[in-house]
């Protein structure tokens, strides 16, 4: 994306709440098709198909809805400087990911993102749930157990039970809503930026 092209403010826009969409959608038919595998096989040999197989593609839509979720704050970023004319990129601020990105729009841009401090503690929670999922090593030791089985517990999106991480179709929809919500006001933010 050419970051002067005046339509690149809108593209970006609309591309974040359109892959919002998308994977919403996504999420629903592959819902579907797994319940209709486990119906049509019930417990016999394919019994193992509808443990593993379900919980390992919701933790993978989960890891790549929060990766779209980080490209897309590096691209308002990119785009903020370029419009902005600013000298430093986001790579040069400290921290990592999502809040480094956040530092450099809110303070340094001065670009306000429209995310509620609220919508802002979820983005936070589901990026430790991101990282035990993408890292493994979930257990009762793991600095972030106690935190994400509190987290658990308050949105009903998972469960955590002796240290194993349950998922479903629900909490890719709550992932998705969660991250969404502020997907969108960082694109109307970035529309906004527009010459």
């Amino acid at each position: 994306m050419t970051h002067e092209d005046p339509f690149s403010h809108a593209r970006f826009s609309f591309l974040c709440g359109h892959y919002v969409e998308c994977l919403t959608e996504y999420a629903a038919r592959v819902d579907d098709l797994l319940n209709e595998l486990a119906a049509s096989h019930g417990e016999g040999d394919y019994g193992m198909f509808t443990v593993f197989i379900p919980d390992h593609h919701w933790s993978a839509t989960i890891i790549h809805a929060y990766a779209a979720f980080e490209q897309k704050l590096n691209e308002a970023c990119d785009i903020a400087r370029s419009s902005l004319t600013l000298n430093l990129r986001y790579k040069e601020f400290a921290g990592q990911g999502v809040s480094r990105a956040k530092l450099f729009l809110e303070s340094y841009a001065q670009v306000s993102l429209g995310v509620s401090t609220e919508q802002w503690r979820h983005v936070q929670a589901l990026n430790k749930l991101r990282n035990v999922l993408v890292h493994g090593g979930f257990s009762k030791e793991h600095s972030d157990f106690k935190f994400l089985s509190s987290y658990a517990a308050e949105t009903q999106s998972f469960r955590v039970s002796e240290a194993v991480l349950s998922l479903n179709s629900e909490s890719v929809r709550f992932t998705l809503q969660k991250l969404g919500d502020p997907l969108r006001c960082i694109g109307d933010s970035i529309l906004r930026l527009k010459k």
